[in-house]
């Protein structure tokens, strides 16, 4: 049985940070969180081991684990969510909370800060952000094949789903070259679709037809047959559908749409009842 040695720092979403020590070894919260990711905490965003058991102040041990690029999975809730015709695997929820609300899991948070909070930092920073978002989806499409229906081995590339506006840093680029590394896959930019109005507030109705006019394949030589097709966020399903089909209107037999992250609108309250989850 997998454990984390004595020495572990436990690093929650509100900040905290606690090691696994002899003191506590045994009781009943770290007896669970020893086990994490085999049994996920919902509190826990990421663990920190260090084979010098030096005793490093936490906060300069968060420093060192971010200078070496090398970082354990986050700890997420991977499930599949259909959006129309297409079934997506998402390794957890970003939840609508009310209007400019939301409610976001840990990976959700990474994927937020990677896409409107990185004014000013460093290459070198946004690369690492990737990076633990990218071994987090690696280490899930290994351990939860079951779920992702996703067999690495016979993957060909990853196609990251297009940005539609031109901005000087494409995050989904980012994470996909990222995964590549850790998957050591190609990652192949065939698809684009700038260049249109923005799609967050057409009708959903007519999202998909206005995506798919848009959405280009820009290689037209033999492509490969079996690609992960890969997005950051899974909102109406309305762009995967539309590359899916450009995909397969070019060759492409086998594609596995992933993302890192799927939202989930809050249904109304109703006679007292607590608040159930609808997809979008």
């Amino acid at each position: 049985m997998k454990e984390w040695p004595l020495g572990t720092v436990f690093v929650f979403s509100d900040g905290r940070s606690k090691r696994l020590t002899l003191d506590n070894f045994d009781s009943p919260e770290f007896k669970r969180l020893r086990r994490w990711p085999l049994e996920p905490h919902p509190d826990v965003i990421r663990v920190e081991t260090y084979e010098d058991q030096k005793k490093l102040d936490l906060g300069e041990a968060r420093r060192v684990l971010l200078s070496d690029g090398e970082f354990p999975p986050v700890a997420c809730r991977p499930r599949r969510f259909q959006r129309g015709q297409i079934n997506v695997f998402a390794l957890d929820i970003h939840t609508e909370g009310g209007p400019g609300t939301y409610i976001r899991a840990p990976i959700a948070e990474i994927t937020y800060k990677l896409k409107y909070k990185l004014q000013g930092w460093h290459e070198k920073e946004k690369k690492n952000l990737a990076q633990l978002a990218a071994s987090s989806m690696a280490f899930y499409l290994k351990h939860k094949s079951h779920i992702a229906a996703v067999h690495l081995a016979t993957l060909e590339a990853i196609v990251p789903i297009p940005p539609s506006k031109n901005r000087p840093f494409q995050p989904v680029y980012l994470l996909a070259e990222a995964l590549g590394q850790v998957l050591g896959l190609p990652v192949l930019r065939i698809l684009d679709q700038t260049g249109g109005p923005s799609m967050k507030r057409a009708p959903s109705e007519k999202r998909f037809e206005k995506i798919y006019e848009r959405m280009q394949v820009t290689e037209k030589g033999l492509l490969p047959r079996r690609i992960l097709l890969l997005d950051d966020l899974l909102d109406t399903g309305a762009t995967m559908s539309a590359a899916i089909s450009r995909l397969q209107e070019n060759g492409v037999r086998h594609i596995h749409p992933v993302t890192f992250t799927a939202t989930r609108k809050r249904a109304p309250l109703a006679r007292g009842r607590e608040a159930d989850f609808q997809g979008t």
